[in-house]
């Protein structure tokens, strides 16, 4: 077995897979809204998503900041 010392450089593409199963090519992003959302919806998502953020990160941050202050006492 023989090590190799050159470096290797690799291309990822991300690719949609259609309904049809075949990969769709374009420029959409994922995670974005579609193109006749309203500014409401926008806003509405932007908003579920803070509140599911804060929801889910503020037990783990107190937790985090009592077992800090613990290792300071």
């Amino acid at each position: 077995m023989e090590l190799r010392t050159e470096t290797v450089l690799a291309s990822l593409e991300m690719s949609e897979v259609g309904s049809d199963g075949g990969s769709s090519e374009g420029n959409e992003d994922y995670e974005s809204l579609p193109a006749h959302a309203s500014l409401g919806t926008h806003m509405t998502a932007g908003a579920v998503a803070g509140v599911l953020e804060h929801t889910v990160m503020y037990p783990v941050d107190s937790v985090k900041s009592k077992h800090g202050c613990e290792l300071l006492i």
